[in-house]
């Protein structure tokens, strides 16, 4: 098909870590989440990473979550990357390895096509019983006021169709709440009306397996 794949690599981070900050994100308090969105995460500290002390309150954050940086002074670009998002990537990526449903060399995240010079990055991919599936892992869609993230998971879904060949099941996982109103039912409604199924904060809560939620059986 004429396109690049680039494999993304998990943080380093173990599978029962990151299980286990999913308890950890659900149980922050507004303030704590305000600055995890607001100061940890920008682009220079994902390109560059963040000295502890150059960022006020970080040391008190990390220590109310107790999370040790492999560097005591510092946050790499990597461990950033994981607090601000990449951990829920990778807690769908080691539930669904567990599960054993798919086979493990057809399992990827942090992917990237690449065609044309134009990269197309991919939470979770893989293969089941010959077909793609795709999925977008958003902790949160709040701070987003038209929820972009359905535009993005549409275009995606089309660039894949159209640009690579390969037909797929696209999904969106999220964990803000469907019941409080935090995803409008409306751009459910969208996505759903274009093949893309969304999961909520309950569905995941609820699921006895991703794979189950998935429906790959």
């Amino acid at each position: 098909h004429g396109f690049e794949i680039r494999y993304g690599s998990p943080s380093g981070r173990s599978p029962e870590e990151t299980k286990a900050f999913l308890d950890t994100f659900l149980n922050l308090s507004d303030k704590q989440l305000n600055f995890l969105y607001t100061k940890i995460r920008n682009d220079n500290h994902r390109r560059n990473g963040v000295v502890i002390e150059n960022l006020d309150g970080l040391e008190d954050f990390l220590k109310e979550i107790n999370f040790k940086p492999s560097e005591n002074h510092k946050l790499s670009k990597y461990e950033v990357r994981y607090l601000t998002g990449e951990w829920f990537e990778e807690y769908i990526y080691y539930r669904l390895k567990e599960e054993g449903v798919i086979d493990e060399g057809n399992l990827e995240t942090g992917m990237h096509l690449i065609k044309k010079d134009v990269p197309n990055e991919f939470d979770v991919l893989f293969l089941y019983k010959t077909r793609f599936y795709a999925i977008e892992c958003k902790t949160s869609i709040l701070n987003d006021k038209k929820q972009n993230i359905i535009n993005e998971t549409i275009y995606k879904s089309t660039a894949l169709q159209k640009n690579l060949g390969l037909f797929s099941n696209f999904s969106i996982i999220t964990l803000s709440s469907k019941e409080s109103n935090e995803v409008k039912q409306a751009n459910i409604d969208r996505a759903v009306s274009l093949g893309i199924k969304v999961f909520c904060l309950e569905d995941v809560l609820q699921a006895k397996s991703i794979s189950e939620m998935l429906k790959l059986n």
